[in-house]
């Protein structure tokens, strides 16, 4: 007698088929599905979402349909999802691009960083074509001419010729190697030794050199003057075997601080190469600056980088890359990229709040900014004041403007805005010089500026063209006179 076989054991297991959809125009895939319930022949008169619809809607207006094909096959219902997750990942990582390109946690993240490497890569190339305009355009930083030098105090020049890092390095190290109480008391103590014997260098050749740099220091406020500090001591960690070698370092390292810096900074906007060898092959296209560059670089490993730390900067438009940027951009002629036009029309509209836009900035301004005016000095409100009251034409700007000039310039002033605005034009000026401001980007808006100058591209109206670059390279030049032993002898 045979047993009856239960219909359920019997049955065939329930698959189904993995699916791609592919335009017949160019044989892309661009969709990826599923399906249990339909042969994958009759899968096209389903529902789909929005976007395949309308791309399907699109052939169909051209007289043609998407072409159906199978990718997996015979797949257990239960895996389905799973499978036709997998091929839409496959494809989104071999840089295919589907219409359901997002329904995987996968894909979302490929895509995600896809995005964020395109973006990055749209921006280095947009920084990098600026940096070149400015490496054309300008040439390069400004050469440190000719500098005094001034004379390394006997306290720092013993430290560091006698190996006065090695032994607060080697202090430290012995501190940081023990555990032992009575033994890491003593060592402890021999670094406090080495320390206190640092500061005191660093005390007397700081007491000498604010002196120097007095000028400097005060155009560039607090957070500059600590910079000028940190770059100033820095020598006493380089690699100096003569006293004439520490006070060229001094220097030096002040110009850098001002001429190399906003160079230094655009460099690491556009992601070039920051080893010393690089970068000096890059910004050094003046012989004078790359041998000082090389100097520099000579006295210590990644000591470049070591002089080019911007803690004394704040973020914003004074970031000294963006004005430089901002100036190449201006006369270069090459349109900037799209990924930085905002970015460089902010740095323009401060500039220009300021007074400090040549002409080709204010016109480049205008093509990154149509509305730049309303932008940076708000809305005309002189014209409506004409309107309101029932004046001539250019009445309450004249107004405006006499009222500026009676009270004085007012850098944050509404009154000055709106007599900014009333002209109907963009405030320039020959050089953008800030030559009796004040503040932490006026250093390197100066060097910026004098590079226009020193490139022929712009002309001073109060000096000629080798007094104006006399004078900014003053701020690095140390003034020695009346310096007394009581200052660092």
């Amino acid at each position: 007698m045979n047993e009856s076989i239960p219909a359920e054991a019997s049955a065939k297991p329930v698959t189904g088929t993995v699916y791609a959809l592919i335009d017949p125009r160019d044989e892309t895939t661009r969709y990826i599905g599923q399906t249990k319930k339909q042969p994958i022949a009759e899968r096209l008169a389903g529902g789909y979402a929005p976007r395949v619809r309308s791309w399907i809607a699109e052939l169909r207006a051209a007289g043609l349909k998407p072409r159906i094909v199978p990718v997996r096959e015979d797949v257990a219902a239960g895996d389905l999802l799973d499978a036709e997750a997998d091929e839409i990942t496959l494809i989104i990582a071999a840089g295919g691009t589907l219409l359901n390109e997002q329904v995987t946690a996968m894909g979302r993240k490929i895509l995600s960083d896809r995005h964020k490497a395109e973006r990055e890569a749209a921006r280095r190339a947009a920084w990098t074509q600026v940096a070149d305009a400015a490496i054309a355009v300008l040439g390069g930083p400004l050469p440190p001419g000719d500098l005094p030098l001034m004379e390394i105090p006997d306290v720092p020049w013993r430290f560091m010729s006698t190996g006065g890092p090695a032994r607060v390095e080697h202090a430290k190290s012995l501190a940081r190697s023990v555990r032992l109480p009575d033994i890491s008391s003593e060592y402890e103590e021999l670094q406090r030794v080495a320390e206190r014997e640092q500061a005191e260098a660093a005390d007397w050749l700081w007491r000498r050199a604010r002196r120097a740099w007095g000028k400097v220091r005060g155009l560039g406020a607090d957070s500059f003057d600590q910079c000028i500090e940190r770059n100033t001591c820095a020598v006493l960690e380089a690699r100096c075997d003569r006293r004439g070698d520490a006070s060229r370092f001094l220097g030096l390292a002040v110009w850098y601080a001002v001429a190399v810096h906003p160079w230094r900074h655009l460099a690491e906007l556009a992601s070039l190469p920051m080893d010393d060898t690089s970068f000096i092959a890059w910004a050094g296209r003046d012989d004078e600056v790359r041998e000082a560059l090389s100097f520099l670089a000579a006295r210590g490993d990644g000591m470049l980088a070591k002089l080019s730390v911007r803690e004394h900067c704040p973020r914003n438009w004074t970031d000294p890359g963006h004005l430089l940027a901002a100036v190449a951009a201006a006369y270069s002629g090459a349109e900037p990229l799209e990924v930085i036009r905002s970015g460089l029309a902010t740095t323009l509209g401060q500039y220009a709040d300021d007074h400090m836009l040549t002409q080709p900035m204010a016109d480049l301004l205008l093509r990154l900014n149509p509305r730049a005016l309303d932008d940076v000095f708000g809305r005309d409100v002189a014209a409506r004041m004409d309107r309101d009251l029932s004046l001539p034409e250019g009445t309450a700007g004249r107004v405006l403007r006499a009222l500026d000039s009676y009270v004085g310039h007012v850098n944050d002033g509404a009154v000055r805005r709106a007599a900014d605005r009333s002209t109907q034009v963009l405030p320039v000026t020959a050089v953008p010089d800030y030559g009796t401001w004040h503040g932490t980007g006026i250093p390197a808006a100066r060097s910026v500026g004098a590079c226009l100058v020193r490139a022929g591209l712009a002309e001073p109206d109060h000096a000629t063209p080798e007094e104006y670059l006399a004078e900014v390279r003053a701020l690095w030049t140390p003034n020695l006179e009346g310096i007394t032993d009581e200052d660092g002898a």
